[in-house]
């Protein structure tokens, strides 16, 4: 065993000393972090597939709105393929992180030969709740990806975030989103914590645990990441809750969809009984 290692054992031993007061925010302490542990994560072949859906629509405007947007890393794989996006994200943890990638990722006009940069449309990043929010604008596409909608505890919630997304949405314009499945959740249940390591800069216990009385799938970061000769630790829990495909749709038919499209994430074909993931394609 690494001394890393050696080392993220003994800290797992004291994680669970740290009070409930002194948990903070989702993807507060979080976001510092977050690409390093989502490194894996195909955002380009997400947004070949989001790019896939809206022509498939016949949708030719380009005004783009990403709903938690995050990191930025679907919106810039989007402004890659020629969207116009504005970013709106709950953390303004996340959003710092956005835009400071953003300083690297520039229009083709400006790239310079002295650093490694991808062409972009300029993406603007708005602090705000999918719930309720007004930017005085429409869009003609609005995605919603990696299962941001779960993170919506109540019905209510859904209608009023699916509601706004409606309000700013162009005639003839289309609304991508994707959730987790309670297949796909309830799988987490009994799974052991898994432990991430960067060398011994950063150690991560990550904690699973299903609920299914509410249907809530509930993850316990415990982060400890290396300032100097110390550790700063950070705790948050994260909470996400499943919803039926009749549930979604109840909600799209409330906020004044009326044409709904339920894929099987990555395929064109309908979801499964155990579709781990579900793709949503709403109009007016």
């Amino acid at each position: 065993m690494g001394p890393a290692s050696t080392l993220a054992l003994s800290l797992m031993k004291r994680q669970n000393e740290r009070r409930r007061e002194d948990i903070s925010p989702a993807y507060s302490e979080f976001a510092h972090i977050y690409d390093w542990v989502m490194h894996d994560v195909d955002y380009e072949m997400w947004a070949d597939y989001v790019t896939g859906l809206i022509q498939a629509e016949g949708v030719r405007g380009k005004d783009l709105l990403d709903l938690a947007c995050g990191t930025g890393n679907v919106s810039f794989a989007m402004a890659r393929r020629g969207y116009r996006v504005t970013g709106l994200d709950l953390s303004p943890q996340m959003l710092d992180v956005a835009r400071k990638k953003a300083q690297d990722l520039v229009p083709a006009s400006e790239m310079r030969s002295d650093r490694p940069v991808a062409p972009v449309q300029p993406v603007d990043y708005i602090h705000g709740d999918m719930r309720a929010f007004d930017l005085g604008r429409q869009f003609h596409v609005i995605t919603c990806l990696y299962d941001s909608i779960n993170y919506l505890r109540s019905q209510e919630d859904l209608a009023q975030a699916f509601t706004c997304s409606r309000n700013h949405l162009k005639h003839g314009g289309v609304f991508v989103f994707d959730v987790n499945t309670e297949y796909q959740l309830a799988r987490s249940h009994n799974k052991p914590t898994v432990m991430l390591e960067k060398g011994d800069q950063i150690i991560l216990f990550w904690q699973d645990r299903w609920v299914q009385k509410t249907k809530t799938w509930q993850v316990r970061l415990s982060g400890f990441v290396k300032e100097g000769e110390m550790y700063r630790r950070f705790q948050e829990i994260h909470e996400e809750r499943a919803y039926s495909a009749a549930e979604v749709q109840a909600c799209l038919d409330e906020a004044g969809f009326s044409r709904v499209t339920v894929y099987e994430a990555y395929a064109r074909q309908p979801a499964r009984p155990q579709s781990p993931r579900l793709y949503f394609v709403a109009r007016v």
